[in-house]
């Protein structure tokens, strides 16, 4: 599931990206797909790197043909992963210099890449699954908008809560035009337990800021919301964090949400693959 900041694209212009720290914050939110290429990407170039230096000057490897790159890299590779075979040794000052610089960047690499790969391993990732539609329908005689999500994991979230934003043009006395948020008020926006799924209503009745609004309406006027989730997980014993967007073109008028739950003798089943279907 992408995050809220995946899902808006926001240009910040005049900041630094730099930064050691901006580096690591890209490193954990980056997936691990990605991760694991650029480790292999950088081990590969450093190996390279130092392949290239010792094939500068003749005869510095023990066993290797004179200037052979791939000799190099194969004893480059070697000292890099300290494994040593002991068939390629260096045999120059030179050769026995760039070992030793080598030796230092390897110990160094192996501990950023075991302490990134470790905090990332740490960091919560929770498995939140949000409908890809709202709805809105009548329910005991009253227009309800409505979306759920799913807890796409055995672990239990407890006190979880969520908060329903939306953006609303503002004037004010002074006749500046603004973008506001607005809260959603929901029927529910607490739960103890969210283990199954969760279906989030708001009535949509006089003071909503949807009141009297249609499904044109709504794509006149850009409607957006904003959804966050926060709640402990008890398989990471952490609070976690979930946000989804949804836009006007995801808003249903007269439908609702098919039936995913059914009740076995032994247990409860959860039909993930009908999660997003509407009637």
């Amino acid at each position: 599931m992408s995050s809220l900041i995946d899902q808006v694209k926001i240009e910040r212009h005049g900041l630094s990206r730099h930064s050691l720290r901006e580096l690591y914050y890209s490193i954990l939110k980056m997936s691990w797909t990605r991760f694991l290429f650029y480790v292999a990407l950088t081990y590969t170039a450093i190996n390279a790197f130092f392949a290239f230096l010792f094939t500068l000057q003749a005869n510095d490897i023990a066993n290797s043909t004179s200037n052979s790159f791939w000799d190099a890299f194969v004893f480059s590779n070697q000292t890099f992963a300290t494994i040593g075979f002991g068939y390629y040794l260096p045999i120059t000052p030179y050769a026995h210099v760039l070992v030793y610089i080598e030796s230092i960047l390897s110990t160094l690499f192996t501990a950023i890449t075991t302490g990134l790969t470790f905090a990332k391993f740490a960091r919560p990732t929770p498995h939140i699954i949000f409908s890809n539609k709202v709805v809105i329908t009548s329910l005991d005689d009253i227009p309800t908008l409505m979306f759920r999500l799913g807890n796409g994991r055995d672990s239990n979230i407890v006190d979880a809560k969520i908060t329903v934003l939306t953006l609303v043009p503002y004037k004010s006395k002074e006749g500046i035009t603004l973008q506001r948020f607005v809260d959603v008020k929901l029927e529910r926006d607490q739960s103890p337990f969210f283990l199954l799924t969760w279906t989030v209503m708001h009535k949509v009745t006089e003071g909503s800021p949807f009141y009297n609004m249609t499904h044109k309406d709504f794509l006149e006027r850009d409607v957006e919301l904003f959804v966050s989730l926060t709640g402990y997980d008890e398989a990471f014993s952490q609070t976690i964090h979930a946000a989804h967007r949804y836009q006007a073109n995801d808003v249903h008028f007269s439908k609702r949400f098919a039936d995913v739950i059914s009740f076995l003798g032994d247990g409860t089943r959860i039909d993930f693959t009908k999660f997003h279907d509407v009637e």
